[in-house]
């Protein structure tokens, strides 16, 4: 084929009209299939979209952007994917998103004092390119206070907030469960390792630590802060050999896998000697003993914020989801010596 000014062009793609032909119909239920409309008949559905594969045809999604308004994709902020879990639930995002018609832009923040603000530049940025945005959003202090693009849907992993809707693992009955198991085992008190200061998370498990604690008349230790890794536990194990402790909770496995090894190099067993929990579940079975954990389920809030957005894209109302999560008995805990 050649162009009016005498210039050969490149075979033509293939169009609605060749795949209306191929299919047997109308060029407008084409149109409707690959907007998907319910108004097609799930025959008819399938008949064009075999129709479809058959000639190579693909949606012009540029062009239907322009009509619709729509970018078909969603923006994804993470602010440390070095850490398991949240890159666990990234993930799937990305694999649950795949199956609809929406791709996924992912931007990671840099880290700052400022978070509300980092998220807020990192909207601006996005504007325009996305039609909503998954926040993870768990370590915003204060997060009604976040500015957004107006009319943009928002689905944020954390604790529920006014504003948004929101996709959160139950930490506080997680802890609630930890904490309870030992003390049924016979400690006396537990021990926590906790994460840092300035993270959210780290506060809550905190918190629900100390409440269960008091609920069962339990002396309350000195919390031993950490900083998320396996080294800040190991640390750690040298206070509570130190202290005397019999059972010990730690905010996320690194940690508690850190305290095991910190105690099996100084001779100390566990769990006979004491007993150590993690929280999380992405160690479980990695290390020895097996470890007794709290299970995070990041695929399933992953898979929960997908479907939460992409549902508001659809029109319906924003609400929030909680997470379970159960405690996992393993070989790390065990009741105490007398």
């Amino acid at each position: 084929r050649r162009s009016m000014n005498g210039q050969r062009r490149g075979p033509s793609r293939p169009s609605m009209r060749d795949v209306a032909a191929a299919a047997g119909v109308s060029q407008q239920t084409v149109s409707r299939v690959v907007n998907n409309s319910d108004a097609v008949r799930k025959k008819t559905v399938a008949k064009v979209l075999k129709a479809m594969a058959e000639v190579d045809y693909s949606p012009n999604v540029a062009a239907r952007s322009l009509r619709s308004g729509r970018t078909s994709a969603i923006g994804v902020l993470a602010t440390d994917l070095s850490r398991t879990g949240e890159l666990r639930t990234v993930q799937a995002i990305v694999d649950a998103t795949r199956r609809s018609e929406f791709a996924v832009i992912l931007d990671r923040l840099e880290p700052a004092d400022d978070l509300v603000g980092a998220y807020r530049d990192a909207m601006k940025r996005m504007a325009g390119r996305v039609d909503g945005f998954i926040i993870e959003g768990l370590e915003l202090d204060h997060p009604d206070e976040l500015e957004v693009p107006p009319g943009i849907p928002i689905v944020m992993a954390g604790p529920p907030c006014r504003r948004f809707a929101t996709v959160g693992c139950d930490q506080v009955c997680g802890v609630r469960a930890a904490v309870n198991y030992l003390v049924a085992l016979g400690h006396r008190t537990v021990h926590l390792v906790s994460g840092p200061d300035c993270s959210r998370q780290a506060a809550v498990r905190r918190q629900a630590w100390q409440e269960c604690l008091e609920a069962n008349g339990c002396e309350i230790p000195d919390v031993v802060n950490g900083d998320w890794t396996t080294s800040s536990g190991r640390d750690a194990a040298h206070y509570l050999e130190a202290a005397g402790a019999t059972a010990v909770l730690a905010s996320n496995d690194e940690m508690a896998a850190g305290v095991i090894i910190g105690l099996l190099d100084m001779g100390v067993r566990v769990p006979e000697d004491m007993s150590v929990m993690g929280f999380d579940d992405v160690l479980g079975n990695a290390v020895w003993p097996t470890m007794t954990t709290v299970r995070q389920d990041f695929t399933a809030i992953g898979q929960c914020l997908s479907a939460e957005l992409l549902a508001q894209l659809q029109g319906a109302p924003r609400k929030s989801v909680m997470v379970p999560a159960p405690l996992v008995v393993r070989a790390s805990t065990a009741p105490p010596r007398h």
